[in-house]
């Protein structure tokens, strides 16, 4: 994906989510590596092949995801890549076969404990440089098989491996797309866009402006942008300067960002139920208090009558 003119306005750092398997425990496994547009199916079902624990009884895991702290939005993440709304026509939906299949993989992968749960690992309050590291990316603890993060994870990987005196990993790493839906096999989710610079329609000095924009278009800028931001990936990538793993990062052609453009629409006093409603639920559904189906349909119901009661 190249710097988009929209209107008057150029994107030029963004982050994205993508697949990063620990390869080492997958040949240790003699379990096959994930690929590019997997399916979210096949990536669950992949995940569960892990035992829940190494040969030493302790814990260990096939899958983290960004939002594994809060599984409610993490399931509501995988139905966007998959093309799914839960507010159509400004209704609340969620009671439908396709968002039930998609909240039981997500819920029976943290009942089975396949997906890392933050919840029941001991934190690590310790302000040391490596201890951050593992608490801001748990894949790096290197008992997890796949870890669906951010672009930063990568950044962090490749440090490890280029800056001096960095302590290295003692496993192999890969990186894949994001998992895809079967319907929409080129279409993904995960964007994250940072510096987005704009020229006002008022703006007098055009011609500056054009210069401007020209510049940060162009080849030149395209390679400097990697030194100027270390963390995030530019929108205007240097295919001299791209590695196999950073090519992952820009293969799906289009992209979905409904789940974050519905959430700016709602009534601010409505997003706090939604945490509200959604963690009582998901609870349920963990506990074996209710099923998904029950579960979803009380959701929908109380997040439509809080939806309403907040002036929507």
């Amino acid at each position: 994906m190249k710097p988009s003119l929209i209107g008057n306005t150029v994107i030029f750092f963004w982050r994205r989510i993508r697949i990063t398997p620990n390869k080492s425990l997958f040949d240790q496994y003699g379990i096959a590596y994930p690929h590019d547009f997997m399916t979210w199916e096949e990536m669950f079902k992949l995940a569960g092949q892990f035992p829940a624990v190494n040969e030493n009884n302790e814990p260990q895991y096939g899958l983290y995801h960004k939002d594994s702290p809060n599984p409610f939005m993490m399931a509501l993440k995988v139905g966007e890549s998959s093309g799914l709304s839960f507010n159509n026509s400004e209704h609340i939906t969620l009671n439908t076969e396709s968002w039930k299949r998609i909240f039981e993989n997500v819920t029976d992968c943290f009942k089975t404990k396949v997906c890392y749960d933050p919840s029941r690992i001991k934190a690590d309050d310790s302000m040391q440089k490596e201890a951050l590291e593992l608490r801001a990316y748990p894949f790096l603890r290197g008992d997890i098989a796949m870890a669906l993060d951010e672009s930063t994870l990568y950044r962090t990987l490749m440090s490890r491996s280029d800056e001096p005196g960095a302590k290295p990993l003692a496993w192999e790493w890969g990186m894949v797309t994001l998992p895809v839906s079967a319907n929409n096999p080129h279409m993904g989710n995960g964007v994250y866009m940072n510096d987005i610079f704009a020229i006002p329609l008022e703006i007098k000095e055009t011609k500056g402006a054009l210069e401007f924009i020209q510049y940060i278009c162009g080849e030149n800028y395209a390679k400097l942008l990697p030194q100027i931001n270390m963390t995030d990936l530019p929108a205007r990538p240097n295919p001299d300067a791209m590695d196999e793993p950073l090519k992952s990062f820009y293969k799906l052609e289009q992209v979905n960002v409904t789940l974050i453009n519905q959430l700016r629409k709602f009534p601010a006093s409505f997003l706090p139920k939604i945490d509200d409603i959604s963690q009582k639920h998901m609870e349920k559904i963990m506990s074996d208090q209710s099923t998904v189906r029950e579960s979803l349909q009380s959701m929908e119901e109380e997040l439509e009558q809080a939806l309403r009661q907040s002036g929507n």
